[in-house]
């Protein structure tokens, strides 16, 4: 079959046509718009509130050299993980028919393949001799798919341990699959003699995700338990490494090309970060207010996108910079809950649309910003009203260092933050309105205002308005 495909494109000829915002929007005129633009504030302690007026969008803009693509899979097929193969193709399992799906981005047709009777597939992997490895929990089993002639097999578990709601797979240095199972195990695969062995969870209930890392290493994570934890794969034994956040929820786990962990914390809705050569954890509070962390994946940059049930989107961390980039995603109730790339791709699995996910993004590393070109505009908007600054652009965020005045004092914090709203607004030509670009603010060596990010973008609800908060750090 050939399900629909929608594209949404990371630069509109909308905004090529209008740099600033449109002649009307809604029946607003722009000389109405212009006048009110940065007016209308009110005061609370260390923040002030700016109300900014942005220019429709038809669709969702997604920041510069980005682009997001949905592909309609078969209906109720509750497409749960996904795996993009080598040859192109994008596997994902269908939990809800009990079959593996087979997306050819080219053409949009998806092939189901049937596992079993009482099949419930949950995680997926491409193995190291390319075949798509499944966890399947209706099955308790690890199935292995044939990605030449389809053919199925199947590992089931030790009758003896009854059910252990498989969840997902990782294969270590050697070429053995490891799994979760929620109710309290995890476990190996030997795939050259089928043989499998199953290992009791420190805490019991709640082993989810798991990963390894470029050394071939295992770590796991307990949903329910709240840790992380390091597989010995000679022996099996767990050792637990616990998040400095109690009862933070980790749900998911990714390394990166440095054998760093990076975890998603469902119920603290953060970003953590577990450096096996410190044996220090970092952690970092996603953007909006209520963030709910589920999947993540760190791409061929290490960068590490992040799917957010709170905001319905997917968000990507610069481990560098430590900032957010958030896509807002185009289907509502998306509800990506796992996440894996190749270079240049990131692909999730929408269960709440039966819809497959992809962002593209430049993989040689060069940007589609006109950073120097934005860094002049900013620059220009603060001379014409009589204050020096020096902007650096990046495709993360702009910093703007702020010199003082011809009197030798700083600025008004009023009148910087009036020009900061009219430079965030003429960046709408890179972004699109419902987009985020941190802006900062920096004086005397120290950050003094900046963007809040998620009311910058989680408030665009009417494609008018949208309440930027600008916070004022001395």
């Amino acid at each position: 079959m050939f399900p629909s495909k929608t594209v949404y494109p990371s630069f509109s000829s909308a905004f090529k046509s209008f740099p600033g915002i449109p002649s009307r929007i809604h029946g607003i005129s722009r000389e109405r718009l212009e006048g009110e633009c940065s007016v209308k504030r009110m005061r609370v302690p260390l923040i002030v509130i700016i109300l900014a007026v942005l220019s429709a969008e038809t669709g969702r803009p997604d920041g510069p050299g980005f682009d997001i693509v949905e592909y309609g899979v078969p209906a109720g097929s509750h497409p749960h993980d996904v795996a993009p193969s080598p040859d192109g193709t994008v596997w994902y399992t269908a939990q809800h028919t009990g079959e593996l799906g087979r997306l050819d981005p080219a053409t949009g047709s998806t092939r189901h393949i049937p596992l079993g009777p009482g099949s419930s597939p949950h995680g997926v992997i491409v193995g190291p001799d390319g075949a798509a490895w499944v966890t399947d929990s209706g099955l308790n089993a690890i199935v292995r798919v044939d990605p030449g002639s389809g053919k199925v097999s199947t590992y089931p578990l030790p009758k003896r341990r009854g059910n252990a709601n498989l969840n997902t797979a990782a294969f270590d240095g050697r070429g053995n699959l490891w799994f979760t199972g929620q109710t309290g195990v995890y476990g190996r695969l030997y795939p050259r003699t089928g043989r499998v062995e199953v290992f009791d969870a420190p805490g019991g209930r709640g082993p989810y995700g798991i990963a390894a890392t470029p050394d071939g290493s295992i770590y796991f994570v307990s949903l329910a338990g709240s840790y992380m934890a390091r597989i010995d794969t000679s022996s099996g034994a767990a050792t637990v490494i616990p998040p400095p956040t109690s009862r933070q929820g980790a749900r998911r786990v990714w390394s990166d090309s440095k054998g760093r962990l990076w975890v998603s914390e469902w119920n603290a809705g953060q970003l953590g970060m577990y450096d096996p050569a410190s044996g220090k954890w970092r952690e970092w509070r996603l953007p909006g207010e209520s963030p709910r962390a589920y999947a993540v994946y760190v791409d061929e940059k290490d960068r590490v996108w992040v799917t957010d049930f709170g905001s319905n989107a997917i968000v990507r961390f610069d481990p560098e910079g430590e900032t957010f980039r958030s896509f807002p995603l185009p289907s509502r109730g998306a509800s990506v809950r796992q996440m894996l790339g190749r270079k240049g791709e990131v692909w999730g699995a929408e269960s709440g649309t039966d819809k497959l996910l992809v962002i593209r993004f430049p993989a040689n590393g060069t940007s589609a910003l006109d950073t120097g070109g934005m860094a002049v505009r900013s620059d220009t908007l603060f001379s014409s009203h009589g204050m020096k600054t020096r902007t650096v652009c990046t495709e993360e965020r702009a910093d703007i260092t702020l010199f003082d005045g011809p009197d030798g004092k700083r600025p008004p914090v009023d009148k910087v933050i009036d020009i900061l709203a009219l430079v965030g607004k003429s960046f709408n030509r890179e972004f699109g309105a419902d987009y985020f670009y941190p802006m900062a603010v920096r004086y005397d060596g120290r950050t003094w205002i900046e963007t809040l990010s998620g009311n910058c973008r989680d408030s665009f609800q009417d494609n008018v308005v949208s309440h930027c908060y600008y916070k004022v750090n001395f």
